[in-house]
């Protein structure tokens, strides 16, 4: 264990046979990387004679309550990530392609008048690929989109394990999205868009992107759902926003994420979230459109065509300064703001 003031790490280390088990608790920030450890004399070994390792890694992570990861992660090649994330915890990364076998969200339900703050400045529980932690106005343009995997495929031939992939609600994704990206150089969780129909390949990408493959976040009573915050791009015309029919095969289609089934069985639900551009409050529609696992409607063989619903801004309208603009600007100027409207 290591109490470091702002952060106490607690981890253990189980071997057994072929599989390497690394438990780890975070309580309070945490800034870094987590990394593999360089490998024994013996491990070097048996990757020079063999090629590669036959270790199986798994990584069971819990952010604690009120606690927070930010930075990069990079493991070995197909290791078993499964995060724990307690209530009002906190995932920022930068990461290409990061993929989860397991995230299970313990919230205890998401206050929606936070929504419109900072990541730090709520108490919900916040998986953001977008900012890093950088204020909503001073988001870096960019055209290397993140995707975020999360579950693994199932074979038909396998029972649906409900078990793994996204588990829980009450939580908020947030994704940066440049809808004037350009096509030949962007790139979706670190390999270059393929902007036609071919099979798996994830066609125009203008945002990060969440893919849920597998997982069990039914809607409760409570209300208690998963939200989507797409943080557009400063330069971002709104009106220039809409969906063009079709999938990701479609120039100008900004799909956000794709989850496995469609109707009453998909294994995630998301709703669009509000965000802040400027001075302003847009507010964000999202299109659920039948696809594959790459968001694409036309031009693919696979077997799983429209066993997936992707999740497309469908439109973004601002709906005027928000309240603690008005409130600011109404006490600078001594008079009510609605005067200068």
């Amino acid at each position: 264990m290591a109490d470091k003031g702002l952060l106490t790490l607690k981890t253990s280390k189980n071997l057994s046979d072929s599989t390497q088990t690394d438990t780890i608790t975070i309580k309070g920030l945490a800034l870094g990387s987590i990394t593999e450890l360089s490998p024994s004399t013996s491990d070097k070994a048996v990757k020079e004679d063999e090629g590669n390792s036959t270790t199986t890694y798994n990584y069971n992570v819990t952010l604690d309550k009120n606690s927070a990861f930010v930075g990069n992660i990079k493991l070995q090649k197909d290791s078993i990530i499964n995060l724990i994330m307690e209530d009002s915890s906190k995932l920022l990364t930068d990461v290409a392609h990061l993929k989860l076998k397991t995230l299970t969200l313990k919230s205890n339900g998401y206050n929606t008048n936070e929504m419109l703050l900072d990541t730090f400045a709520q108490n919900n529980t916040i998986i953001d690929i977008a900012t890093m932690g950088d204020a909503l106005g001073n988001l870096k343009e960019r055209s290397d989109f993140r995707l975020l995997e999360i579950g693994e495929q199932q074979q038909k031939e396998t029972k649906m394990n409900n078990n793994d992939g996204l588990q829980g609600n009450g939580a908020l994704f947030r994704v940066y999205m440049n809808d004037g990206a350009n096509q030949n150089t962007a790139t979706l969780g670190g390999n270059k868009v393929q902007n036609n129909s071919r099979s798996n390949t994830y066609g125009y990408a203008y945002s990060d992107r969440i893919l849920v493959l597998s997982g069990n976040t039914t809607k409760n009573s409570n209300n208690n759902v998963n939200y989507i915050q797409v943080l557009a791009d400063a330069n971002t015309k709104l009106e220039n926003v809409k969906y063009h029919n079709g999938g990701t095969e479609t120039a100008g289609n900004i799909a956000v994420a794709t989850v496995k089934g469609t109707n009453g069985n998909k294994v995630a639900e998301f709703e669009g979230a509000a965000q802040i551009q400027g001075f302003d409050v847009v507010g964000t529609t999202l299109k659920e459109v039948a696809t594959d696992q790459y968001g694409k409607v036309n031009g693919t063989n696979s077997s799983d065509m429209n066993g997936y619903t992707t999740y497309f801004v469908d439109s973004m309208t601002s709906q005027g300064a928000s309240e603690s603009i008005q409130s600011a600007t109404a006490a600078a100027l001594g008079s009510n703001y609605s005067l200068y409207m």
